[in-house]
């Protein structure tokens, strides 16, 4: 399900929780493969089996200390590219889901 800016109503919530929890236990089907997001709802729910993997630079902090902002890009930069090159050469692979960390100050 893609995710839309909303106004977070408790009481609402609190409805929505119950009519999933009161749902029949059969509303839940098994499937091969995530289902594309244009059918996930609140109301809808699939067995599936997956696989998350964590793929982090080791030290980076270090690194981005040491290094020019440029230098940092390239090397960043290179790195997700062959990242996602090599997993999307597998024939499972789904779904490449970036994020890069951020720090705040203050």
């Amino acid at each position: 399900m893609e995710a839309k800016s909303s106004v977070y109503n408790h009481i609402d919530s609190v409805a929505r929780i119950d009519e999933l929890l009161r749902g029949a236990d059969v509303s839940y089907e098994d499937k091969t493969s995530i289902p594309d997001r244009a059918i996930l709802t609140f109301a809808n729910g699939f067995y599936v089996s997956a696989t998350a993997m964590f793929v982090d630079l080791r030290g980076s902090k270090k690194l981005s200390e040491a290094q020019s902002k440029p230098t940092l890009a390239k090397i960043y930069r290179s790195y997700i590219s062959e990242t996602v090159a090599v997993m999307k050469g597998h024939s499972k692979i789904n779904e490449v889901y970036i994020e890069g960390g951020v720090r705040w100050s203050g």
